[in-house]
C-alpha cells in the first residue's frame, strides 16, 4: 500500500525520472553512443511535424522535458517534497520497488543490477531500495499479472508516424495502458475519461 501511495505522488515520480541516470545504464547494450537510444517523452524526437515543420517534441508541454534528463539536484528536491507529503499520510520509508528480470539471462541480470545501483546510489537507501526478482517463464503471467511489481522496464515501436498511432495506447483501454484488463494487458493501468473522449474528437476529424 505504501508503494501504490507513493507512485500515485507526483513528486516521487518525478524523483524517480530526475534520478535516473539513463545513459549510464543505456552503456550496458551501446558503450559507444548511449544518448542515440534515449527519448525523454512518450513521443520521440524527429518522428512527427505539425504541418509548419515543428517537431512535436519541441512544442508545449513536451519541449521542456528535451532538456538533460538526469538532474540530481531535481532529484534530491522532489525526493524531499515527496518525503514531506508522504509521511504525513502515514507512508513509512523505506520504500521498498520490486523489479523483475528474466532467470539465466546474464544481460538482464547486469542490468537490473546498474538500475538498483543508480536509483539507490542517487535517491539514498533511506528513500527506496530496489530489490532484484527472478522470473522463469513469463514477466506478464509471475509479475505483471498479479501487480507486484513496481518497476519495469519495456519498448514499444509505432507503426507509422501519426499521433493517433501513439495517442491510442494511452487510452484507458489502450494496450500498453489498460485500465481494465490488468490480468492481461498493459502497464500503467489508469483510467482519464476526460483523455479519452478528446481522442475521439480528434479522430473525428477528417479534414486538415
Amino acid at each position: 500500500e505504501d508503494v501504490n501511495t507513493a507512485m500515485s505522488n507526483e513528486d516521487f515520480r518525478k524523483s524517480i525520472y530526475y534520478g535516473f541516470d539513463r545513459e549510464m545504464f543505456i552503456e550496458l547494450i551501446n558503450p559507444i553512443n548511449p544518448s542515440s537510444l534515449t527519448a525523454r517523452t512518450f513521443t520521440a524526437s524527429g518522428y512527427l511535424y505539425t504541418e509548419e515543420g515543428t517537431d512535436y517534441t519541441q512544442l508545449d508541454p513536451l519541449q521542456p522535458y528535451q532538456s538533460e534528463q538526469y538532474q540530481p539536484d531535481q532529484a534530491a528536491s522532489y525526493k524531499q517534497r515527496a518525503m514531506d507529503t508522504l509521511q504525513a499520510q502515514g507512508v513509512q520509508f523505506p520504500l521498498e520497488l520490486r523489479y523483475y528480470y528474466q532467470a539465466g539471462n546474464e544481460t538482464a541480470a547486469l542490468q537490473a543490477r546498474m538500475l538498483q545501483e543508480i536509483l539507490e546510489t542517487n535517491l539514498g537507501t533511506d528513500y527506496i531500495t530496489v530489490s532484484l526478482h527472478e522470473y522463469s517463464r513469463s514477466f506478464v503471467s509471475e509479475a505483471r499479472s498479479t501487480g507486484d511489481y513496481a518497476l519495469a522496464i519495456g519498448g514499444w515501436n509505432p507503426d507509422f508516424a501519426d499521433p493517433i498511432n501513439n495517442l491510442t495506447c494511452l487510452r484507458s483501454d489502450g494496450t500498453i495502458n489498460n485500465a481494465y484488463a490488468i490480468e492481461t494487458l498493459g502497464n500503467a493501468h489508469f483510467a482519464y475519461p476526460e483523455f479519452d473522449a478528446m481522442l475521439e474528437e480528434a479522430n473525428a476529424i477528417t479534414s486538415s
